[in-house]
């Protein structure tokens, strides 16, 4: 796989995904990680999410934007650009 792309929610990424990113940074993995953030838990009850996403490693580039306000071709743009970093890219979506 060239640049692998992983999708996760706000909470799986919380509670599971962060150890992974962190290996992949020790690794020097470059990849992309989409993380679905709705706040909380949906697939349990809907949870308020109470730890925080965005502590990421110092030299992963972290980018947000807001499902609502972005359309398709602005996501095929950033995912290009994610696709074309060597590293960690991180992109926030918010739902």
């Amino acid at each position: 796989v060239k640049y692998p792309f992983i999708v996760t929610g706000d909470t799986s990424f919380a509670f599971a995904g962060m150890e992974s990113l962190l290996e992949a940074v020790a690794r020097d993995v470059s990849m992309g990680v989409i993380i679905l953030d709705n706040g909380g838990a949906g697939s349990t009850g809907g949870q308020k999410r109470t730890v925080e996403i965005y502590n990421v490693p110092d030299n992963t580039q972290l980018e947000e934007v807001d499902f609502d306000k972005t359309d398709g071709d602005d996501f095929i743009k950033i995912f290009k650009e994610m696709r074309n970093r060597k590293g960690i890219s991180v992109l926030v979506v918010r739902i």
